[in-house]
């Protein structure tokens, strides 16, 4: 959404593959653009398929009321739209993105019919220039294999559905990379208030924007050995608003009774490290400064076992990496 002529040229002037229409109203801005440049303009149309789903409400991009996609109703408007600016662009492909987590092997076949309803409603309409559809992501990790998505196999028997004659692109980010990064830190500090162990970690949401920004949970334990006996405990970072406290996992590991406790080890003390993980994605990208805590080394494990600093961690004043 909101592409500035800016970013329409750049698109354009670079030879971008497809550019994702989220609206019939950038249709004709699109259009200029090309016709301005000399270019043809080859897109996508992204739907609305009315479906909810997602691991939370910040994820859920399918849905009737948000800001994302063309409505099924509003499609034929597209189409005529697409008609009158055929100099300039060219329809591929069909995009849809209905969430990012979630049981998407539950909502996948009303998904891919409202895909099928749509080619078949453009190629009625006469537009031929489809190649290909976009299924976009939101893939979860089986929990017994993650090299695997989960449900996999309704997914594909549902993604068979489709026409032969278009190819099926995804957008696996998440999924590819969660799980290739974790992020270690220190426990900081302990408190006890009002029947509640507080336990607190030198991260905080600066670390793991996510956790702010869509309410994402990280998985989280210490590293301490030699302790088996275990206590319920509340995490929280360091920052200086109650937003900044870790919702739990909800992985055998951690409290299991539905309540956003941590297990940790009996001993647990002061400068223990603990290792959060599934960190691979937006994290390294959308660390920040907020409050002024600076971001920490990267370090990369080669294939062999080595690791390889990538980044340095910054420096407390100043804030520049070195």
């Amino acid at each position: 959404m909101a592409k500035s002529v800016q970013f329409i040229d750049l698109a354009l002037e670079n030879g971008s593959r497809r550019i994702n229409v989220d609206a019939v109203e950038e249709l004709d801005l699109i259009a200029a653009r090309a016709s301005a440049l000399g270019r043809l303009a080859n897109i996508h149309l992204r739907l609305c398929p009315d479906i909810v789903a997602g691991c939370g409400a910040a994820l859920m991009t399918g849905g009737k009321y948000s800001q994302f996609g063309i409505l099924e109703t509003d499609l034929p408007h597209a189409v005529d739209k697409l008609r009158a600016l055929h100099a300039s662009v060219a329809l591929r492909g069909i995009h849809v993105h209905v969430g990012s987590g979630g049981r998407l092997d539950t909502i996948y076949s009303h998904l891919v019919t409202v895909v099928i309803d749509a080619v078949s409603a453009i190629e009625q309409a006469g537009l031929d220039t489809l190649t290909e559809v976009n299924l976009g992501g939101g893939f979860v990790s089986d929990a017994a294999d993650y090299s695997r998505v989960s449900g996999a196999d309704t997914l594909c028997r549902e993604i068979s559905r489709l026409p032969e004659h278009l190819a099926v692109i995804f957008e696996p980010g998440r999924f590819l990379v969660e799980r290739a990064s974790a992020l270690y830190c220190r426990i900081a500090a302990f408190k006890r208030k009002a029947e509640t162990t507080w336990l607190f970690v030198d991260a905080g949401y600066c670390h793991l924007t996510d956790r702010a920004i869509v309410g994402a949970r990280f998985p989280m334990h210490s590293l301490r050995t030699g302790d088996s006996d275990s206590m319920l405990v509340r995490v929280a970072g360091p920052l200086c608003d109650s937003a900044d406290v870790y919702q739990a996992w909800t992985d055998n590991d951690q409290g299991g009774n539905g309540g956003d406790l941590f297990r940790f080890p009996l001993g647990s003390q002061v400068g223990d490290i603990v290792e959060i993980g599934h960190a691979g994605a937006y994290v390294y990208s959308t660390g920040n400064r907020f409050a002024g805590f600076i971001q920490p080394a990267v370090l990369l494990v080669e294939s062999h076992g080595n690791p390889r600093l990538v980044r340095r961690a910054e420096q407390s004043f100043g804030h520049g990496a070195t």
